[in-house]
């Protein structure tokens, strides 16, 4: 019975790798952590077509289905003509149609282009592509300044760079390094709704802006702007993504806003095959809720994402610190994109090639299975090691 023993062992050293966490702030991203949806208000006048609301209505129940939008219909003001409002859960708004912008359509097949740009448009249905793969996407509002422009895109490719040579020291490895999702000021009319569920002005600036995006389109931290760019600070957000959702991080960075959009079940059964379980499953969904809001066992005692990406980089050793955080490295060779060009996503020129990301656990309940089960294994096989030494020593 003495190869029971490094057996027993191995078994005894399986249990608390069975309790580890088993999801990532990325992972987290994926799953409807049960916020306040978006806003779609038509604002009514009275004098409006009595057939107005019911199209509206009809056409909105089948345009927002899978959206975290919801329709609604208001009274206008007295005096003031109808309108088209979306509003964010922080209360912001964005109008689509209506004064002061142009009047409401009132046919149905235009009533329903004008509902489809809430939800969708060609730079989040890329962003959305891009985030299923990707560790995450860095998306990029090209402002008026060509050169401003062109600094923040190399301080865009040093940072993915930097954060590349970390991700296969990450609790869950992603092999998709981040993206960059560029938005030219020429397009910003265009892509007006998702700049603004960004957070940002939906209106060209001077200065470029940056926002850091992942899973389902979760941003991270504030937009940045102009000279607020750097190396360090999106470096920070950046490895905060891939940490331990379990770990002692301020839980604000697990519950920023995702940008209006729609998430249909295509995407959903696609992010369920690359993560490893069913982000919609309500005991996982359960399960991140309950992770999310506990927060850390003292109060402000989570760490931020300030000096993230150092603290991951202690545990690196392929190269030295002072490397990673030297502004000349991981300098991209593309070229900066010309105002006029469309709305496009690229990958950092020292990113590996893209491959399928592994599956992991598929739950709490199936790791605590396993754990129980290992459990019961070693103390059937210590006591037959018992039953067979004692038989032994009274023969």
């Amino acid at each position: 019975m003495k190869p029971v023993l490094p057996f027993l062992a191995l078994c005894l050293l399986a249990v608390p790798a069975a309790l580890a966490c088993r999801y990532s702030v990325r992972d987290t991203g994926f799953v409807d952590l049960g916020a306040d949806p978006y806003r779609l208000i038509l604002n009514l006048a009275p004098d409006a077509p009595p057939t107005l609301r019911t199209d509206f209505e009809q056409s909105a129940a089948a345009v927002l289905l899978d959206a975290n939008v919801a329709f609604s219909t208001t009274p206008a003001a007295p005096g003031t003509p109808s309108r088209l409002v979306l509003r964010s859960p922080d209360q912001r708004e964005h109008g689509l149609a209506g004064a002061p912008q142009t009047a409401l359509p009132t046919s149905r097949s235009s009533i329903v282009e004008l509902l489809e740009r809430a939800v969708a448009s060609p730079a989040r249905t890329q962003l959305h592509d891009d985030l299923l793969r990707a560790y995450a996407v860095l998306v990029l509002v090209e402002g008026q300044d060509n050169a401003a422009n062109r600094r923040a895109r190399q301080t865009l490719d040093e940072s993915i760079a930097a954060i590349t040579r970390l991700l296969p020291e990450m609790p869950k490895p992603v092999d998709v390094p981040p993206r960059i999702l560029s938005i030219p000021a020429s397009s910003i009319a265009a892509e007006a709704v998702l700049v603004w569920g960004l957070g940002m002005n939906p209106q060209p600036t001077p200065d470029p802006r940056v926002a850091v995006v992942f899973g389902r389109g979760r941003r991270v931290g504030e937009p940045l702007e102009g000279g607020l760019i750097t190396r360090t600070v999106l470096q920070d957000r950046l490895a905060i993504i891939g940490q331990d959702c379990e770990c002692d991080l301020d839980r604000s960075s697990l519950q920023g806003p995702v940008i209006p959009a729609r998430w249909d079940t295509t995407r959903q059964q696609t992010a369920a095959k690359a993560l490893g379980f069913d982000p919609e499953n309500p005991l996982i969904r359960a399960e991140i809720s309950r992770i999310v809001i506990k927060g850390p066992v003292k109060p402000g005692a989570g760490r931020t994402t300030s000096g993230a990406f150092d603290a991951l980089a202690l545990g690196y050793s392929e190269e030295p610190i002072e490397e990673n955080l030297s502004p000349d490295t991981g300098a991209s060779e593309e070229p900066s994109t010309p105002e006029t060009e469309p709305v496009t996503t690229t990958q950092s020129s020292s990113s590996p090639t893209a491959s399928p990301t592994p599956d992991r656990s598929p739950s709490g309940v199936l790791a605590l299975w396993f754990t129980l089960s290992g459990s019961g294994l070693v103390a059937a096989l210590a006591g037959v090691w018992l039953w067979n030494r004692s038989r032994k020593d009274r023969s």
